[in-house]
């Protein structure tokens, strides 16, 4: 999903000429390479940090009222994303840090709360914590007892689900036939 706002920022410093390493000049930045990464991300990806974003929206001298009507843009299309249906699967902790995911069984793979009773019994016989993913926005955790222990709703974009990280790259083994 691409910025509305992202796209506003490079725009503007595209029609004023100006590359990433000049912004990063004329916002104060001493670590240039740092801020053209921090830039980049801002062009693809949206705000981001809000201090480096009111410091490049100064150095652009981008318009409020833009700004705001394509954030609102931006926050209407994630809604909709998030809104839309997405298969439900289970990521299971095999130790500390390591995460995989799991299909359901075809059986309850439609059925929210069979899929929790399935979850929870899996994590009871394989003694692992385990999350079902109900949707974009609905996860529930639950312990190595098979007691649930969370329902996380999303409340910013960041996932709401167990992943791993290497160099900045969310990701998820695929496990197989849980």
């Amino acid at each position: 999903m691409r910025s509305h706002v992202g796209q506003y920022v490079r725009r503007a410093r595209e029609s004023r000429k100006l590359n990433r390493a000049e912004v990063a000049k004329a916002m104060g930045r001493r670590n240039i390479n740092k801020a053209m990464r921090k830039i980049m991300d801002v062009e693809a990806n949206g705000p981001g940090e809000p201090e480096f974003f009111r410091r490049l929206a100064e150095a652009l001298a981008l318009d409020d009222g833009e700004l705001r009507r394509r954030a609102e843009q931006d926050w209407r299309e994630y809604q909709a994303w998030l809104d839309e249906p997405v298969p439900m699967y289970l990521v299971v902790r095999m130790i500390a840090g390591f995460y995989g995911k799991a299909p359901l069984p075809v059986e309850v793979a439609d059925d929210p709360v069979a899929a929790e009773e399935y979850a929870c019994e899996l994590a009871k016989r394989i003694r692992c914590k385990v999350c079902l993913v109900v949707s974009r926005k609905l996860s529930v955790y639950i312990e190595k007892d098979g007691q649930v222990s969370e329902r996380s709703r999303i409340t910013t974009s960041e996932p709401n689900i167990p992943y791993m990280q290497i160099k900045g790259r969310k990701f998820l083994p695929r496990l197989g036939e849980a």
